[in-house]
């Protein structure tokens, strides 16, 4: 990739694609993000565990286990990526992003003029008023996120 470094693009056991990137500039500080950052990346997987051992090797993360149906990967004690127990098809063995937002319900017209579809509200269980699932015209789900971090980490 010119000017940003070299890539390869992956797929997992499971089948769920991953862009690999060692940039040029080298990887970005840990920092908060800002609304309009990426938040969160999340695979969901209808076989939790070995999505978990896959990539605990392949980055060498730890796993802590989240209830019944969720795990976080982390590295230097700070959360990376969660992976979600997802049963139900069409949605298991994917790569889900999710977006900051000041509020999610504001956005969501727009996306359904853009051509999108919304899978869940942010009202709708199991959400809490914090979260939307979109889906874009070509099928990519998004979440859209209200993430509020307590003043020194926004800061940060």
């Amino acid at each position: 990739m010119q000017g940003r470094g070299r890539a390869a693009l992956i797929s997992d056991p499971q089948g769920a694609e991953l862009a690999l990137l060692h940039a040029a500039d080298g990887d970005p500080e840990d920092r908060q993000p800002r609304i309009g950052d990426w938040i969160w990346n999340e695979i969901w997987t209808n076989v939790p565990q070995q999505t978990a051992a896959f990539y605990t090797s392949l980055g060498s993360y730890s796993s802590i286990k989240v209830g019944d149906a969720y795990e976080i990967l982390t590295t230097e004690n700070r959360w990376r990526a969660g992976i979600r127990a997802i049963f139900k098809d069409p949605y298991k063995v994917r790569w889900v992003l999710a977006v900051r937002v000041n509020d999610p319900v504001r956005i969501l017209d727009k996306v359904e003029k853009l051509g999108g579809r919304v899978l869940l509200r942010p009202d709708a269980p199991p959400s809490r008023g914090d979260t939307a699932l979109i889906v874009d015209p070509d099928g990519a789900l998004l979440m859209l996120q209200r993430w509020s971090f307590d003043d020194t980490e926004e800061a940060q």
